[in-house]
C-alpha cells in the first residue's frame, strides 16, 4: 500500500503559470487513489501466481509495472537521487537535461512529498514507497 500511495502522488499533476512556471497548484487532490493501485496490482499478481508464476518473479513484475507507470523524467530524477545524486546540477546531468528541465521536474516531486530537499539543496527519496519500487526496478 505504501508503494500505491508513492506511485499515485508520482503520477499525480503539477499546475504551472504558462508564462512564470511557478508551481500553481498540485492536482493531487484529484489524484488517482491509491486503493484503486492496488486493485490492479492484486488482479495482476492473481493471473500471474494463477499461470505459476513463482512469488520472487511476480514481485519483480509488480515493481517493474509500478516503476513503468511513473512518467520517464521523474522516475529518472527518482533514479538519480536513488543512486547518490544529491544535488540538482548533478541529477540534471543523469538525466541529460537541461538544468531549468531537472529544476521543474525536481519542483514537482518535492511539491507531490516524493523527494525532500534540505537547507543545504541535498536531495533524497522523500517517501519510502518510491524507495522500494527504485529498488526494485535496479535488482
Amino acid at each position: 500500500k505504501m508503494c500505491a500511495d508513492a506511485i499515485a502522488r508520482v503520477r499525480s499533476g503539477v499546475i504551472r503559470d504558462r508564462f512564470t512556471k511557478d508551481v500553481e497548484y498540485s492536482v493531487s487532490d484529484s489524484m488517482e487513489s491509491p486503493g484503486r493501485i492496488v486493485k490492479q496490482m492484486k488482479i495482476l499478481a492473481g493471473g500471474l501466481f494463477a499461470i505459476d508464476t513463482p512469488e520472487g518473479d511476480v514481485i519483480r513484475i509488480l515493481r517493474r509495472v509500478a516503476a513503468d507507470s511513473i512518467p520517464t523524467n521523474r522516475l529518472r530524477a527518482l533514479q538519480a537521487i536513488s543512486k547518490g545524486f544529491t544535488l540538482r546540477a548533478a541529477v540534471g546531468k543523469y538525466m541529460k537535461v537541461a538544468h531549468q528541465v531537472a529544476d521543474r521536474i525536481i519542483q514537482d516531486l518535492v511539491f507531490l512529498g516524493v523527494v525532500s530537499e534540505d537547507n543545504s539543496k541535498f536531495l533524497k527519496i522523500g517517501h519510502p514507497g518510491v524507495r522500494e519500487v527504485i529498488d526494485g526496478v535496479r535488482k
